[in-house]
């Protein structure tokens, strides 16, 4: 996943999409948002805003999106698929270095079944 100048997951670099420190918002993404009647109507607060600008701005910057996967309201993994930002899979280890603290901070957070819990 991830690889490729084009389709669906071509990513911010391009060509083999390298991996960067930050990834910016897909632009084929935002302007689907943009042509949706039920988004970006700053207006009508009845009206739905996509995930990205819950960080803030045009183009927030993250460095690592996905998905986290909780089963019985715990987590339980993560990956790196996100439609908006495309992260490459090098900016794994940055959430797993994150959600290891957080183990190691509340285990009671961790679904039996994930990794955390199996060490």
């Amino acid at each position: 996943m991830g690889s490729g100048g084009n389709g669906p997951y071509s990513g911010t670099g391009g060509g083999s999409q390298k991996h960067a420190d930050t990834y910016h918002v897909v632009n084929k993404e935002m302007a689907k948002d943009k042509k949706d009647p039920d988004i970006y109507n700053p207006n009508d607060s009845s009206k739905r805003s996509p995930h990205p600008t819950l960080i803030g701005g045009k183009d927030p910057q993250v460095q690592c999106a996905g998905m986290i996967t909780f089963k019985n309201g715990k987590i339980y993994s993560y990956d790196n698929s996100s439609g908006h930002f495309r992260p490459n899979s090098k900016s794994l280890p940055k959430v797993k270095a994150a959600l290891d603290k957080l183990y190691k901070e509340n285990p009671n957070l961790f679904d039996k079944g994930s990794e955390w819990r199996k060490k």
